[in-house]
């Protein structure tokens, strides 16, 4: 049986963190879900002797800088980032393919990051059902995002000038279960997520890890 995760407060508190030097080893898809976690608190990171990994370019068109200098990967602070947009006014689309396309085990996690985000971004799940409905839960966290249709949803990000709130909500699956949290971290007041053992699967000892990066959670039971 998986105990509930509480998360409290996180917001304010990581913003004021400066520099942190870890060494995860971590696969590739774990690495990436950690960068992004760090990157939705606008404070500086350093991920030592880590291999590059994940598509930069796409990280560039949703904002998010990240420096590659010898093996270590530097996430510089950013208040705010900005999406890509276009010359002809059309909006920017992400979607999942085979490799060496971008994973669709990101494709939630980077709906989480483009709520906070200035600008709107269309993501499209192709390769599977029923991963993007958890946008419900982002929705009552206080997300502007649609979702258009089962495989795609429209993200209208706050550029920070709202955070979004804590709720009780259910982890429906490893991804979203993920994002979720990610969510949770970066919202103001507290929030619960059960149903955990999903994000069991695929993050062992998430909430360890977390706490030493300075965050608020507890595994209650």
């Amino acid at each position: 049986m998986s105990y509930p995760l509480v998360i409290s407060n996180n917001f304010s508190q990581w913003q004021q963190v400066n520099v942190i030097k870890y060494s995860p080893s971590y696969a590739g898809i774990s690495l990436l879900t950690l960068i992004v976690y760090l990157f939705c608190f606008a404070s500086q990171f350093i991920f030592a002797r880590s291999p590059e990994n994940g598509d930069s370019a796409k990280n560039e068109r949703l904002g998010i800088k990240i420096e590659f200098r010898g093996d270590d990967i530097h996430i510089p602070a950013q208040e705010r980032y900005e999406i890509e947009t276009f010359i002809d006014g059309s909006i920017l689309t992400v979607a999942d393919a085979p490799w060496p396309g971008f994973t669709p085990d990101l494709l939630s996690i980077v709906l989480v990051v483009a709520t906070q985000a200035k600008g709107n971004v269309l993501v499209h799940q192709k390769m599977f059902e029923s991963r993007l409905f958890f946008v419900d839960k982002l929705i009552d966290m206080g997300a502007q995002t649609i979702l258009c249709d089962p495989h795609r949803a429209s993200i209208m990000g706050l550029d920070r000038k709202q955070p979004l709130r804590g709720i009780k909500m259910s982890s429906p699956d490893i991804r979203a279960g993920v994002a979720l949290l990610i969510a949770a971290l970066s919202a103001t007041g507290e929030s619960k997520i059960s149903n955990v053992e999903q994000i069991d699967r695929g993050y062992q000892n998430i909430e360890w890890r977390l706490k030493k990066l300075g965050a608020q959670i507890e595994r209650i039971g």
